[in-house]
């Protein structure tokens, strides 16, 4: 474990310590292709986005941060492990975690700190069985593999976008 990992370790193991009450409730949202200023809290005077403003308004949002491959899987792999492509070696999608690298991943780290977690969208890392073993992995689980399937859903005549599905597909009980 290095970097990102051992900072949440810590920082587990401190709001471990203080009690479970106190512990924060952590929602990390990702999108993929917005530039810096796209949503309403960073300045965008056309994009109306009230409920992501309130959350960043109230919570912690990450305000300088750099990818180095712009390859969705490869960031979101380097987003969970905290490490740079040149060490988590996941290049394409059909590369999974190894259970090693899982092990440091923020979301098995949270859990193993009696946290639950649960995972909407896009996983990206794993081929389609890796992404189904994932469903141990975490309490909650409707993560897809790739690029999660179309944008919109051929069978639904609506033409639903696929981003309303996901939201749907949130448990009260995590939202609560």
């Amino acid at each position: 474990m290095k970097g990102l990992a051992h900072l949440l370790m810590f920082l587990i193991a401190a709001f471990a310590v203080a009690g479970a009450e106190t512990r924060p409730n952590i929602i990390f949202i990702v999108a993929d292709d917005l530039r810096w200023d796209t949503l309403g809290y960073a300045g965008n005077p056309i994009v109306k986005t009230p409920h992501i403003d309130e959350l960043a308004r109230t919570g912690v949002r990450f305000r300088n941060h750099f990818v180095t491959s712009s390859i969705c899987n490869v960031s979101r792999a380097t987003m969970f492990s905290g490490q740079y492509l040149r060490r988590h070696r996941i290049f394409e999608f059909d590369t999974p975690f190894t259970p090693d690298q899982w092990s440091g991943c923020y979301p098995k780290l949270l859990r193993d700190a009696g946290y639950r977690t649960g995972f909407i969208g896009k996983f990206g890392v794993g081929d389609s069985n890796a992404i189904a073993g994932m469903a141990k992995e975490f309490d909650f689980w409707r993560g897809l593999p790739g690029q999660a399937g179309l944008f919109f859903d051929k069978n639904n005549p609506a033409g639903r976008h696929k981003t309303a599905r996901f939201g749907d597909q949130a448990p009260p009980s995590f939202v609560a």
